[in-house]
């Protein structure tokens, strides 16, 4: 009997996830097993949708800020030994005076 069982496990999740794929919920195999867990374990579907959107809004976010972060030019320091590194602009001055000074 446990194969019978296992079988239309196998099945409810299969149709579960093929729902999910044609609802473009972008959810995998394994969420969408956990998630069922926890709706049988009587977790509110609502609470856990909430919990979905709001992870996913997250991980947005958290990209398109390191996508910027990746993107934004970064003013070059050079270190000098002292405490504070010059800027990429205050070497290029410093170099210039050291110059004049031949």
């Amino acid at each position: 009997m446990s194969d019978g069982i296992t079988a239309s496990r196998a099945e409810i999740m299969e149709t579960v996830y093929e729902l999910s794929r044609l609802l473009n919920t972008g959810l995998d195999r394994d969420t969408l097993a956990i998630l069922m867990a926890l709706i049988q374990k009587g977790v509110n579907p609502e609470a856990l949708a909430t919990v979905v959107k709001d992870l996913r809004k997250e991980a947005a976010a958290a990209a398109k800020q390191q996508q910027q972060q990746m993107e934004t030019p970064r003013e070059r320091t050079t270190f000098t030994g002292s405490k504070q590194p010059l800027s990429t602009q205050e070497f290029q001055v410093s170099q210039k005076k050291r110059r004049s000074d031949y």
